[in-house]
Order: structure tokens, then C-alpha cells, then sequence
């Protein structure tokens, strides 16, 4: 084939359906899906950490750094939290570069957590350069919290 694939009109032809599907794909460039460039140029840092880490206290439990081209950042966290102590909570926030971009309250009503898993996730707009985000402990109630035995995670994702 020596020729570009282009459909008659815009949005109304497809490459494959849900019952036949192509099995692969291979570019030399990049992808394009509703105005996202998926390619060799995407940014991604990913950070994973296994320590058990105990707070009462404001504690930063995972960071990541990256360095940006003014593009939005997606902001992707998992851990596991344990609290021993009934009727306290936990304020859990996102930050770039010392400042809070989104924060989260969790309370424990009865008896604590056992292996509470959280996913939290946040899109950024920074301007370009280099940025340190974190997933921060801002505020412990009573009771000591921990993140024992499982990995916490921090994915930061440039888009395009």
C-alpha cells in the first residue's frame, strides 16, 4: 500500500469492529485518540515503595519528580492504609511542589481499618519544568495510622 487511509467524512468509518477485531498494531508515529497523542513521546514516571511507614503526624508517604513540557499531568496513587483507633480520620492530599492540589478526609468509625485500600487519582495543569508531587498524611485525628506491608505507588503520567 503506497497511499493514506482517509474516510469520506469525518467520524463515520471504522478500522475493525467488537467482534473482529485486529490482533496488533505497529506505527512509526504517534496515535491520536479524541485529541490525546499516544506515542514514543509520553512522559511517565512511576515510583513503588514497600516499607511500612507509621504517622501520626503530617508524613509524605510517597513522592515522585518529573519533569514537564506544560502539557496536564495525570496523577494516579494506590496504598493500603491500617488505623487502630474507632471514631478518627485522616486528611490525605496530593501536592506539587510544597502546595495542596486536592485533598481527601477518611474516617474510621468502628473498631479501625484492616488493610483499607485507596486509589486516588488527580489531572494537574503545570506550567513546564521540573515538579515533585507527593501523596501526603496532612492530618491524623487520634489513633496511629500506618501504610504496613504494601506497596504504595505513585504514577505520574505527562499527557500529550
Amino acid at each position: 500500500m503506497n497511499t493514506d487511509i482517509i474516510p469520506d467524512a469525518d467520524g463515520t468509518r471504522n478500522i475493525g469492529s467488537s467482534s473482529k477485531r485486529w490482533k496488533n498494531g505497529y506505527f512509526s508515529g504517534d496515535v491520536v485518540v479524541d485529541g490525546y497523542v499516544w506515542g514514543a513521546h509520553r512522559n511517565i514516571v512511576r515510583v513503588a515503595d514497600n516499607a511500612n511507614i507509621t504517622f501520626n503526624s503530617p508524613t509524605t508517604i510517597i513522592q515522585a519528580t518529573i519533569t514537564t513540557h506544560g502539557k496536564p499531568v495525570l496523577i494516579l496513587t494506590t496504598f493500603n492504609l491500617w488505623c487502630d483507633t474507632a471514631n478518627s480520620y485522616v486528611y490525605i492530599s496530593i501536592q506539587r511542589d510544597g502546595n495542596e492540589l486536592a485533598y481527601w478526609k477518611f474516617a474510621v468509625s468502628s473498631d479501625g481499618w484492616n488493610d483499607k485500600p485507596v486509589t486516588l487519582h488527580w489531572v494537574d495543569y503545570p506550567d513546564a519544568g521540573e515538579h515533585t508531587y507527593e501523596v501526603k498524611i496532612t492530618y491524623v485525628s487520634r489513633g496511629t495510622w500506618d501504610t504496613r506491608g504494601v506497596k504504595r505507588v505513585l504514577t505520574l503520567i505527562e499527557l500529550q
